[in-house]
């Protein structure tokens, strides 16, 4: 009996001390919320703080100035960040399911209030194959131009935040732009700085930063440079091979006047570009309609392909 009345009370005892561990897992490690990128912006009180697990396409965008990585299902968008060694560039035009911690800051005003700080990352199709991101600033213009590449094979083009053009490469545009940095041995670059001599000033400073699936592995490589003229040490020469090599890639997916990214195009005497000096009255039609340049000045950027911002040395646009 006494036997039997012991067995009871170990098994009692082993019980309850599991349901006391369970309880403590569950407050130390709270369970994760699958909710949609929908819900948490219609309610993110209710989220705030809590570990979510949600579902949506992964894209980059430029915000207050600065790059984030977008989760969007459809009509609505959450911002994602990571830390440690994650790298989401990897994932962009990708569909992926998220973990993390989800945070509402509504007293923010120069920064998205809606964020999932990803702890996991989850392809849900498709996979990670190539990233492409190339940067290029500065100039007497002032420029912000950036040209992405993802996962998916779309392109696309902004300028200062705005997204002027987006289009789906054809699976020969695709695997061209992986040939470029292939055979120029991009990933094996060790230096990743290429500063600018002392006192030069106006030139252009360029970013270059690749994720690439090479057998079941991720390499990525991220390298800035400026104009060849200005720098401080000479550039590696396959550097400046694949610069030109990507220029001229760029000029062929490009429609004008967004071609002219980075290199150097002269007008011609019926269309100004951005960024081009122009002292002439030339003419351009984007799109239906046709605008006219008059005096001179510095063309810096479309919001759109419908409207012009300027940016004029004393002159003005104006549609005719």
């Amino acid at each position: 009996m006494r036997k039997r009345e012991l067995l009871l009370l170990i098994a009692l005892v082993v019980t309850s001390s599991l349901a006391i561990y369970l309880l403590l897992l569950n407050l130390l490690v709270p369970a994760k919320v699958s909710v949609s990128v929908r819900q948490l912006l219609l309610s993110p009180k209710s989220y705030d703080g809590k570990e979510v697990r949600v579902e949506g396409l992964l894209k980059k965008a430029w915000i207050f100035n600065t790059f984030f990585y977008n989760l969007t299902d459809s009509q609505y968008a959450v911002v994602v960040s990571s830390s440690g060694d994650m790298d989401l560039d990897a994932y962009v035009g990708l569909k992926v399911l998220v973990q993390g911690k989800f945070r509402y800051l509504p007293q923010l005003l120069d920064a998205p209030r809606f964020r999932i700080n990803v702890s996991e990352i989850q392809v849900m199709e498709g996979k990670p194959r190539f990233f492409l991101q190339f940067e290029r600033s500065g100039g007497i213009a002032g420029f912000q131009e950036v040209f992405i590449l993802d996962n998916n094979a779309t392109a696309s083009f902004l300028s200062r935040g705005v997204t002027l053009w987006q289009k789906t490469l054809s699976p020969e545009q695709f695997q061209e732009a992986i040939r470029i940095i292939q055979d120029n041995g991009f990933l094996s670059i060790q230096r990743d700085a290429y500063g600018p001599r002392e006192g030069v000033a106006d030139f252009f400073a360029y970013r270059l930063k690749v994720v690439l699936a090479s057998d079941t592995k991720l390499k990525s490589n991220s390298v800035s440079w400026v104009d060849e003229w200005a720098s401080k040490d000479p550039l590696p020469s396959n550097l400046t091979r694949l610069m030109a090599e990507l220029r001229a890639f760029l000029a062929s997916i490009l429609p004008q006047p967004y071609s002219s990214m980075g290199f150097g195009i002269e007008p011609d005497s019926n269309r100004s570009i951005m960024g081009d000096y122009v002292s002439i009255n030339p003419r351009t039609r984007i799109e239906n309609f046709v605008w006219k340049v008059e005096a001179m000045g510095f063309l810096t950027a479309f919001d759109n392909p419908f409207r012009m911002k300027r940016r004029f040395l004393g002159s003005k646009v104006r549609g005719i």
